[in-house]
């Protein structure tokens, strides 16, 4: 067997012991020490991947370490003056646990056998587990002002640390990390941006060391990070039956394996790189820019339009021609090109000449507008021609903007020449596509994700959870509540803190709404973690001013990891904070009108609109039927009404995908939706 595939089947066989929780990186919670006095010193050490250099460990509690090593033998472990003899076990697992100690310092942890692991730079603090899907994963890099924050960030004691992505089909004592961060030297561009923070507002009014230790995974859903104990309560436990059935179908057609060895086959395609890499221009191509290219052969499709409906699911390099007519204008020193977004990267000629390109140097390339200036040098009078060369490196591709973004224009005052419409098109090259590794969809099956990434954490110690998560669970709103209720208590019961602190984000405002009243699931999904809030240590942040109705991943992260941060600081810092907007109690009817109250009103009630165009509170009558109503303030309460509803029954409050946020209190804080009916 070649070198190169005696790696891969190495490979392979540690994703598949990994996948299935067959490792001993940990030890179980209830190791002992049993081996003889008379055990030879350890030649091999391994702290478990949680422990490291620049790692925080929770304050004032014992602190429990374990890992791994030589079977039967002893080390010692010494955490600055504290010493232990540790002795590993017949399986090569070793735990111990520690003295509590106060927040700060520096301390030394070592590892003594024939052999010293040294740990250095250890804070205590408080640790904090950040958890959910793509809004928690968002990377602070990517949020709003967030390349200014990495810049400017000065916080040794605020640190951080990504848990890689470990769905395994049954608990598993293995935990895959990357290396713990400070946020200084600008190490933090893959930092959860909400997790930042939340951490930042605390650590500033607090000067406590924090730790973020980070699993979340995008697009997983709630069940993904549920324990198998809950999914068998008889309302969940189809779950379990769908996880139990996608496992026999990996295991049947060996899809793991099988993937290991074509993804070698596509490396070796394409390079060593992640993505396709565009080698430039194929030699049968080289005059396809050029106007007097003979494209009558070519096919003919609308623009915009992705590569994907023009030639199937391929990757590489497609080119479109058209003309546009110009009319020369001696006001025009120059013209402008704009074509919206291309998905991933292109060149523009235009008459030939070159005015424009994209390529893989421009963060962010396949979300940038595309707008080239053209010198009036280039135009001529009368049709002009455009050539565009498209290379899309991996997943979909092609012109992602609307039709109303392709155009050209003269200058500011001129009309625009539109560019969307006819195109002629023509395939330069297609590569191999990048095989799809049949474990991401793990993040949607029941159990996996808790398994593989919350269960190996279960003898840590923690401050308290921050979640983001929902938008995956939209599909299943009417289960969600009890999901997620029961998801925060078996979380209690895995780190054996009954009232471990749980604050949460509902899901911002997202999608088109109908112009009448309606029922989206979403804002069904919005209800559910609402009344999560009964659950006791719970705290919700509502995001519904803060999102972005064409974008699920709103960029203001700011905003969420300080509000999540009230609640800490209030609970558990002693820092008085109001921590939620307005919060629906009950109402009363009188002469038509609903007289509404509410808590956690703070210094009062705030109504930004309250007209019938807000579309923000819609009342119906016994019928069902709801209509737009409109809202005023008085004193702590809303007096609501409709013109078209002579006897309310039932109000809804921002029950739309994305709902105008009209309420708040004095202290900024929007009120969650809210219903006050069961139908």
């Amino acid at each position: 067997m070649r070198p190169r595939a005696t790696i891969v089947w190495i490979a392979v066989l540690c994703f598949v012991s990994h996948l299935c929780g067959c490792t001993t990186d940990s030890p179980p919670s209830t190791a002992t020490e049993q081996t003889p006095a008379e055990s030879p010193l350890s030649d091999k050490l391994y702290p478990a991947s949680l422990f490291q250099s620049n790692m925080i460990l929770q304050r004032d509690v014992p602190i429990p370490i374990w890992g791994s090593g030589d079977p039967n033998t002893q080390f010692t472990l010494a955490f600055d003056d504290e010493k232990h003899t540790v002795s590993i076990k017949p399986d090569g697992t070793w735990t111990k646990t520690l003295n509590a100690r106060p927040a700060g310092g520096s301390h030394t942890l070592r590892l003594i056998g024939k052999q010293t692991v040294e740990l250095n730079n250890i804070a205590m603090g408080d640790l904090w587990l950040c958890s959910g899907q793509s809004n928690m994963s968002w990377y602070l890099s990517r949020a709003q002002n967030g390349r200014e924050e990495i810049t400017k960030a000065d916080f040794p004691l605020i640190r951080h640390l990504n848990i890689k992505h470990h769905p395994t089909e049954k608990p598993s004592p293995f935990l895959k990390s990357t290396q713990w961060q400070r946020a200084t030297d600008g190490q933090m561009s893959d930092w959860s941006a909400v997790a930042y923070f939340f951490a930042k507002e605390i650590h500033t009014q607090t000067g406590v060391p924090i730790g973020l230790i980070h699993a979340s995974w995008g697009g997983s859903t709630a069940q993904a990070w549920s324990p198998a104990s809950l999914l068998q309560d008889p309302k969940l436990e189809y779950h379990l039956q769908k996880k139990d059935a996608y496992f026999r179908k990996l295991n049947q057609t060996k899809a793991i394996e099988t993937f290991y060895k074509d993804i070698e086959t596509w490396k070796e395609a394409v390079g060593e790189g992640v993505n396709h890499t565009d080698v430039g221009i194929a030699s049968l191509a080289s005059d396809w820019m050029k106007p007097e290219w003979d494209d009558s052969d070519w096919q003919r499709t609308n623009v915009p339009t992705s590569i994907e409906n023009l030639a199937g699911n391929i990757d590489g390099a497609v080119w479109f021609r058209r003309t546009f007519p110009w009319k020369k204008d001696r006001n025009d020193s120059e013209a402008l090109l704009s074509l919206g977004s291309i998905d991933d990267f292109d060149r523009v000629w235009i008459n030939g000449s070159l005015v424009g390109s994209t390529d893989a140097r421009t963060r962010n390339a396949r979300r940038k507008k595309r707008t080239y200036p053209i010198p009036s040098e280039i135009l001529v009078e009368g049709n002009n021609h455009i050539a565009i060369r498209v290379f899309d490196q991996l997943g979909p591709g092609g012109f992602t903007g609307t039709p109303a973004s392709l155009f050209v224009r003269g200058s500011a005052e001129s009309p625009k020449i539109p560019l969307a419409g006819e195109w002629k098109w023509s395939v330069e090259k297609t590569l191999p596509q990048k095989p799809k590794n049949p474990a991401n969809a793990l993040r949607l099956v029941g159990t996996t994700l808790y398994n593989g990434m919350i269960h190996p954490l279960r003898d840590t110690p923690f401050k308290g959870v921050i979640w983001y998560q929902g938008e995956s669970n939209v599909e299943q709103a009417e289960e969600y509540h009890f999901l997620f209720s029961k998801l925060i208590q078996s979380w209690r019961e895995t780190f054996q803190a009954p009232e471990l602190p749980f604050y949460y984000v509902q899901v911002a405002d997202f999608g088109a709404d109908e112009p009448k009243p309606s029922d989206p699931k979403q804002a069904r999904l919005r209800d559910a973690q609402r009344q999560t809030l009964m659950v006791p240590n719970t705290g919700m942040v509502v995001t519904i001013d803060i999102g972005n109705p064409r974008d699920i991943h709103p960029r203001n992260k700011k905003d969420v990891g300080q509000r999540l941060a009230r609640h800490a600081l209030h609970n558990e810092y002693g820092k008085k904070q109001v921590t939620s907007g307005p919060r629906y109690r009950g109402f009363v009817v009188n002469n038509n009108q609903m007289i509404v109250s509410f808590d956690s009103v703070g210094s009062g009630l705030v109504l930004t609109d309250g007209s019938l165009e807000s579309q923000s509170f819609a009342v119906a009558g016994a019928d069902k039927q709801f209509y737009w109503a409109t809202a005023t303030v008085k004193d702590a309460s809303l007096i609501i009404s409709s013109p078209n509803v002579e006897n309310p029954v039932a109000l809804r409050y921002g029950w739309r995908n994305s709902p105008n946020a009209t309420l708040f209190n004095q202290d900024g804080l929007p009120a969650s939706p809210f219903r006050t009916d069961e139908w």
